[in-house]
């Protein structure tokens, strides 16, 4: 008889215990709030709040956030401060939702925040409300808590407008940015490119071009948030001078280069056009420039010229590639 009575008593108490936790995991909540103050480019914290946990022993939480990633960008999760504080995070972040599994040797006590998910804002973030949704959340393993999702609604973030902007840089070349805009006259420069292309100071935005390509360049404000804009850098500059000529007359016309050293160029292809009611082509120029290692070809078609050049040895050096000579229109 008293094995039994034990037996029967055991099960009482279990039953007993069953139903309280079961009673008690009816009043648990576990919310997000709706956001809407966060600006396009910024970082903020959304808070995990939790109600009706006092006095339930719960010492793990384990949950999942699902989001839009074209909106927002995970950084991470934060107890500080928080009535889960002292309890260790793990994460694990994937596409469009993040995975928080976290316990502590102290239980939750009161109501408040269990934890922050960490977000940036995507700098383009569609303006429109995304959902920010709560699934599979169980606390101690095994009590299942009432859940309040919410929504995510970006701030407009301000525009910053980039000046300065040089055309036709090349290699070799400097150009002093400046930007407008954001919360702030004071800006930080960086570059988003490659930096064998160019470089920007940090401080007063002087941009430096280096060799040819796209140079992708951010002002940004006090705030944090920015101004991009994009800079092609070219190799070097083909040029041609202003020039005059008497009636009757003859003028040689040069092609100037920049210095083309290092760049490779075996072989160059162009057109130049010109006025036919005022001049002609009568010939081509080699002596003496920077072409004149090089075989030509060219076609003069109603005033537009198509050159192709083609040598054994890269070019170098700066000045004349080749020289073009007009007689004016009174000559034949």
């Amino acid at each position: 008889m008293n094995i039994s009575f034990k037996h029967i008593a055991r099960r009482v108490v279990l039953f007993l215990f069953i139903g309280i936790s079961a009673s008690a995991a009816q009043n648990v909540l576990l919310s997000l709030p709706d956001t809407t103050k966060a600006s396009q480019n910024l970082v903020f914290n959304l808070p995990v709040s939790i109600n009706g946990v006092s006095s339930l022993g719960i010492t793990s939480a384990q949950l999942t956030l699902s989001f839009d990633p074209i909106a927002l960008m995970p950084q991470g999760v934060d107890t500080t401060g928080c009535v889960g504080k002292g309890w260790t995070p793990v994460v694990n972040f994937q596409s469009g939702r993040i995975i928080v599994a976290m316990a502590g040797f102290d239980t939750l006590q009161g109501n408040g925040v269990l934890a922050y998910v960490r977000f940036k804002v995507q700098r383009n973030a569609p303006l429109g409300s995304s959902p920010l949704t709560l699934s599979n959340v169980l606390l101690n393993e095994s009590i299942t808590p009432e859940i309040v999702s919410g929504f995510f609604t970006p701030a407009p973030r301000p525009n910053i407008t980039i000046g300065g902007l040089p055309q036709g840089i090349i290699g070799g070349e400097s150009a002093l940015l400046t930007a407008v805009g954001g919360v702030s006259s004071s800006y930080k420069w960086r570059m988003l490119s490659d930096t064998t292309i160019a470089a920007v100071d940090s401080s007063n935005g002087l941009f430096k071009a280096k060799k040819g390509g796209n140079a992708i360049v951010a002002a940004v404000d006090t705030a944090g948030f920015d101004g991009i804009d994009t800079i092609f850098v070219y190799d070097f500059r083909a040029s041609i001078p202003d020039s005059s000529t008497f009636y009757n007359g003859f003028v040689d016309v040069p092609l100037v280069f920049s210095n083309v050293t290092g760049l490779g160029i075996l072989s160059t292809q162009f057109k130049i056009v010109y006025d036919t009611a005022k001049v002609h082509l009568t010939s081509v120029i080699q002596t003496g420039t920077l072409s004149s290692g090089m075989t030509p070809q060219f076609n003069d078609s109603m005033g537009t010229v198509s050159f192709a050049f083609a040598g054994t040895l890269p070019l170098s050096g700066n000045g004349a590639f080749v020289k073009l000579r007009f007689a004016s229109k009174g000559l034949s």
